[in-house]
């Protein structure tokens, strides 16, 4: 018995102790957003509306819902570094989904959601998505926060996985659409963006 104890205590260490190679999210494609001229990357609404728009508005557009970052990778595990930009908290919703991330994974010709990325208290964010899936090659959509905004991103893999473009084609932008609305268009109190 403490063979086998020790055997597991051995096991789940490694676990815990599993190094992760992180890549800047601004090397992958990122979607979503209407315009590429954005005064940062993970903002919605082009700059040049800033002076045009309510104020409530603009802040919304500071928010990175709708947006996502896409990936391949053969990983088992996949991790997430993150700085949120307003820390937003609010009394009827989550943190997980106010300022968390969402990880979904092409299976079978279908996008299915793999786990949040939850946030930590305050400040900058560190989670492990998932652990010990099996390693083959995979197409990954990573979605950005919906009440809050982000500053910067980076996506790890374990040591020996590869990530890097996606292989799968991203979303026709031949005729976008443009949606405009409540809360609930933005995604409050959803489970999934």
């Amino acid at each position: 018995r403490i063979a086998i104890f020790l055997s597991a205590l051995l096991v789940s260490a490694g676990v815990h102790a599993q190094k992760f190679v992180y890549t800047d999210a601004a090397e992958l494609p990122l979607y979503g957003k209407i315009s590429e001229e954005t005064n940062s990357r993970y903002e919605r609404l082009p700059s040049r509306l800033e002076s045009v728009s309510r104020k409530e508005v603009w802040k919304r557009g500071l928010c990175s819902s709708g947006l996502y970052v896409r990936f391949r990778s053969d990983a088992t595990s996949v991790s997430v570094k993150w700085t949120s930009t307003f820390d937003a908290e609010q009394n009827h919703m989550t943190d997980t989904g106010t300022r968390g991330l969402d990880l979904y994974a092409l299976v079978g010709g279908q996008w299915r959601a793999v786990a949040p990325a939850r946030p930590s208290a305050k400040g900058p964010n560190e989670c492990v998505i998932i652990r010990n899936m099996t390693p083959e090659e995979r197409e990954f959509m990573l979605y950005l926060s919906l009440y809050d905004g982000v500053q910067s991103l980076e996506i790890g893999v374990n040591e020996g996985a590869v990530i890097g473009q996606p292989e799968v084609a991203g979303p026709s932008m031949e005729k976008p659409i443009v949606m405009y609305g409540t809360s609930i268009l933005q995604g409050g109190c959803a489970s999934r963006p």
